[in-house]
């Protein structure tokens, strides 16, 4: 970013996930007018409240990226060993998806999910990064932010959400589907 900028340059830049504190600390002002499309949640007034507390937590204001996602993972994590009844990989690889993915009541955090769990009821976790429903080959599609450097922020200028994304998503991952081989 810098050479471009030094040598004036013109370019479009748009990336995916790079985008973080970090790279905005290291390429500053280099990076202005820098754009992405990654991950994020979109802010529900559930997300907010999380946010809120995390900067609070933090004592600086920001969520780092992929907050939202890590929470999500660390809860059906547990879930899927209050599921199992165990406490091991293996509870985790037979339960993610009895825990996040239909049927079952919506759970919107672990406390809500265990609780379900311990009355012998089916749960599907409802993430704050968007739905958390496994697909069969184990990805979960979550929302996207469109973002740009702003100021030395990321601004978030839209979101794409599952549903935005679903069908396309499906194509991709048949264009790169193995064929295997007829005997």
């Amino acid at each position: 970013f810098k050479q471009v900028t030094e040598l004036g340059l013109k370019a479009d830049w748009l990336g995916t996930d790079y985008m973080n504190d970090q790279f905005m600390e290291a390429t500053w002002p280099y990076s202005k007018g820098v754009g992405a499309v990654q991950p994020a949640a979109i802010p529900t007034d559930r997300y907010k409240a999380f946010a809120k507390e995390v900067e609070k937590r933090r004592g600086k204001p920001g969520m780092p990226l992929f907050s939202g996602n890590a929470y999500d993972a660390l809860t059906i994590i547990c879930l899927a060993m209050e599921s199992g009844k165990k406490v091991n990989g293996d509870a985790i690889a037979e339960n993610m998806r009895v825990v996040a993915n239909p049927p079952g009541t919506k759970v919107y955090n672990f406390a809500e999910g265990v609780k379900l769990l311990r009355q012998g009821k089916k749960i599907d976790y409802e993430g704050l990064a968007g739905s958390q429903n496994f697909d069969d080959t184990g990805n979960v599609i979550t929302s996207l932010g469109i973002v740009k450097i702003e100021d030395n922020k990321r601004i978030y200028l839209g979101y794409l959400s599952e549903a935005d994304l679903g069908e396309t998503l499906q194509k991709v991952k048949k264009i790169f589907t193995p064929v295997t081989p007829a005997k």
